[in-house]
């Protein structure tokens, strides 16, 4: 399994799911330095078509180890406040939403949370393809998130992938690597 594996896993999952119905974007940018207005704003600017609700995964931090690759992952589950697939929700006299930003919290949430429930059984078959940790996975709350005043849920985890691949480096010889090995004292210590 490779990046590009996980990606399509993330795509079938939620292609699979009778709310989210496919509406998955991978969006470039921001990464880990991510905030709420950059988020929505770059949601309204690269993801297109734009129907919600809608998942956006944000470029993943990876953590490289012995025979073992570590992606921390944010997923951003959101909805247009106030409005949904058939116009203004739960419309009012006044022709304004009757459905509270709360209501979107709860809706994104059980969607996460289904979600993060896929691809942890699908973590647990055979081979194992890839593991959750069990520490630092959370749910965050945002609201009117950007100009299009997205809501819902961001879902943080960790994902870790046997690296059982042995990959030849096609750019450097072991002779090159030898010779760029610097040992010598550049900078030898002296008085000021």
């Amino acid at each position: 399994m490779n990046e590009l594996n996980i990606y399509m896993t993330f795509q079938n999952i939620l292609s699979k799911s009778s709310i989210i119905d496919g509406n998955f974007s991978i969006v470039p940018g921001y990464g880990a330095d991510l905030n709420f207005e950059q988020a929505g704003e770059t949601i309204i600017n690269v993801v297109k078509p734009k129907k919600y609700p809608l998942v956006a995964l944000f470029p993943p931090v990876e953590v490289l180890r012995d025979n073992i690759i570590q992606y921390k992952l944010k997923f951003i589950f959101c909805v247009q406040t106030g409005n949904g697939s058939l116009g203004i929700k739960d419309i009012k006299s006044n022709n304004t939403s009757g459905h509270p930003i709360i209501y979107d919290w709860k809706d994104m949430r059980e969607c996460a949370v289904n979600f993060f429930q896929v691809v942890s059984d699908l973590g647990k078959t055979n081979p194992k393809p890839f593991n959750l940790t069990k520490d630092g996975n959370y749910i965050e709350r945002f609201s009117e998130m950007g100009t299009a005043k997205l809501s819902g849920v961001v879902l943080s985890f960790d994902f870790t992938i046997l690296n059982n691949t042995k990959c030849e480096n096609s750019e450097y010889s072991i002779s090159d690597l030898k010779d760029l090995l610097s040992l010598n004292n550049i900078h030898p210590q002296h008085k000021h």
